[in-house]
C-alpha cells in the first residue's frame, strides 16, 4: 500500500510557488508576474478514477519570456544546476537550437519540474506538479 504524505492546500500551492520562483531566477524574470494557473486536483488511481479521500495534487503553470537565443542555454543551466542538486533527470531534449524540453523530479519533494521552449520561441512554458498527497 501506499504511503501519502500529509500537506495542505496553502502548503502544497506554496511548495509549486517556490519552485516557480527558483526557475525564474535562472531565467530572470519575475515568477510572480509570469503565473498563469495554480490549481488542486484529485488523484486518480491507475484506472483514471478519482480519489473519493481527499487526496489532491497542485499543478502550477507559467509563461516566462525568453529570447530565443537564450533558450538553450537557460534550458542547459537548468539541467545542470538540478543534476548537481541531485533532481533526477527525466528528459533533456533539444528540438532545434533554440527550442528544447527539460523534465525533472525533485526527490527531497517529489515535484516534478517541466520546462518547454514555446512555439514561437519567445518564452518557456513551466509546468510544476506535486505528488499525491492527503489533506491535513
Amino acid at each position: 500500500m501506499r504511503v501519502y504524505r500529509t500537506m495542505t492546500e496553502q502548503q502544497a500551492i506554496e511548495l509549486v510557488r517556490v519552485h516557480a520562483a527558483a526557475i525564474a531566477t535562472v531565467v530572470g524574470v519575475d515568477a510572480g508576474q509570469t503565473e498563469t494557473l495554480v490549481s488542486r486536483a484529485a488523484c486518480e488511481n491507475s484506472r483514471g478514477e478519482l480519489a473519493d479521500d481527499g487526496r489532491f495534487y497542485i499543478q502550477g503553470n507559467w509563461q516566462m519570456p525568453l529570447p530565443a537565443a537564450e533558450q538553450a542555454s537557460t534550458l542547459a543551466r537548468l539541467r545542470d544546476g538540478w543534476a548537481a542538486q541531485g533532481y533526477g533527470i527525466k528528459k533533456f531534449q533539444m528540438f532545434s537550437d533554440d527550442e528544447g524540453l527539460i523534465i525533472a523530479e525533485n526527490p527531497v519533494d517529489e515535484v516534478e519540474l517541466m520546462v518547454e521552449s514555446g512555439v514561437p520561441p519567445i518564452a518557456l512554458a513551466i509546468v510544476i506538479i506535486t505528488p499525491c498527497y492527503r489533506p491535513l
